[in-house]
């Protein structure tokens, strides 16, 4: 790695205390860590915080945190080990539900499978028995009033900032990345990449140079 991209990320890092979380300020994958992205890789942020701090993460080794806050970057908060040692770390700190045990809200033991004469399948489904109650089409929240809905960065359910919608329109447009690879780089998947670069998505974001 290169001393800007280092001097970049650290920008990206609400820098605090010693002590303290020092959260990620960018974009965040579903589980709240932060990505960062330098060159034609895109990587957990606090990996790299680690890395940056420490040196090279042994193979098969995850990063965790004292913290137990997915986006801090905090070195003095970071420690490796096993999936093992991630997974006793979570039931040590009661943030295991089923600790040992198989979660019992699935398969068999679904709440589906052991009262399924409960669930409204077919005609007594909602959508049958209240059609009216399915706002579909030009009576949908979205269309009639387009103004409300938040969009881009301001919508909360993005996984993308600007800045990374542009590298990756430029980044297709110059031939530099397929709709597969960046989908791996970003950490998206490839119908949201599709949607990007065909300008179904982000249609007021341009690409840089």
């Amino acid at each position: 790695m290169k001393s800007n991209d280092i001097d970049s990320f650290w920008a990206k890092v609400d820098i605090k205390g010693l002590d303290e979380c020092w959260p990620w300020k960018l974009s965040k994958s579903n589980e709240g860590y932060g990505r960062f992205s330098f060159g034609d890789r895109c990587v957990r942020a606090h990996r790299f915080a680690y890395q940056v701090s420490h040196g090279e993460i042994p193979n098969g080794l995850r990063v965790l945190h004292t913290c137990d806050n997915p986006t801090c970057c905090n070195p003095t908060h970071l420690w490796i080990g096993t999936d093992n040692d991630n997974c006793q770390d979570k039931i040590a700190k009661g943030r295991a539900k089923y600790p040992g045990a198989r979660n019992p809200s699935r398969g068999d033991e679904h709440y589906s499978r052991i009262h399924p004469e409960k669930m409204a399948r077919g005609e007594r489904h909602g959508s049958r028995t209240k059609p009216e109650s399915r706002r579909h089409g030009d009576n949908h929240p979205a269309r009639l009033h387009p103004e409300r809905m938040a969009r881009g960065e301001a919508n909360g359910s993005s996984k993308l900032t600007v800045a990374e919608v542009e590298q990756i329109k430029s980044l297709y447009r110059h031939e530099r990345g397929s709709i597969s690879k960046l989908s791996r780089m970003f950490g998206v998947s490839r119908k949201t990449i599709l949607n990007i670069v065909t300008g179904k998505v982000w249609k007021d974001v341009q690409p840089i140079g």
